[in-house]
């Protein structure tokens, strides 16, 4: 089937854009013992123990619901725990386990590298992320529902089997 160019949403390619930046963000990490929400995982590191789940959410743009599943993920990952404020009872600060810590500069590598591959198919990178970011700004005014995005690898049928 064919598609005229005019008739193709710019949310088709966006999407499909994330999912593949996050495939290739997820196999270059592969190793690590997590599989999704390597960028909220950075935030707490690089703010270990002075960032709350509320700063969490504001830096993502998400919901609460949302970042309490990636951090309830990740803590159950060993990547993190949480402790009550000591000054503010009502909010949770964010650590990075010890164990993991040698994992974030993979990560932090990992995100650049993505970013680049990307990057390397635009003419000009700057001036791109600005109108993007731009245009996300500018968008944020239309009064729609908020949507989760959960980063889960769909598991592939292995070899020599069919899906029925």
């Amino acid at each position: 089937m064919q598609h005229r160019e005019n008739t193709i949403p710019l949310g088709l390619v966006f999407g499909k854009l994330t999912k593949t930046y996050i495939a290739i963000l997820s196999y270059k990490l592969r190793h690590l013992p997590i599989e999704r929400y390597f960028y909220p995982c950075w935030l707490i590191a690089q703010n270990s123990g002075k960032l709350t789940q509320q700063e969490l959410v504001n830096l993502l743009q998400s919901d609460k619901v949302t970042v309490n599943r990636i951090v309830a993920y990740l803590e159950k990952s060993k990547a993190i725990y949480r402790l009550k404020n000591l000054e503010d009872k009502r909010s949770i600060n964010l650590f990075i386990a010890e164990e993991f810590d040698a994992y974030v500069p993979q990560i932090e590598k990992a995100l650049k590298e993505t970013d680049q591959l990307f990057l390397e198919f635009v003419e000009k990178p700057s001036t791109f992320l600005c109108e993007i970011i731009q245009m996300s700004k500018e968008l944020e005014v239309f009064p729609a529902a908020p949507i989760s995005l959960f980063y889960e690898r769909i598991k592939q049928p292995k070899k020599g089997k069919r899906n029925a």
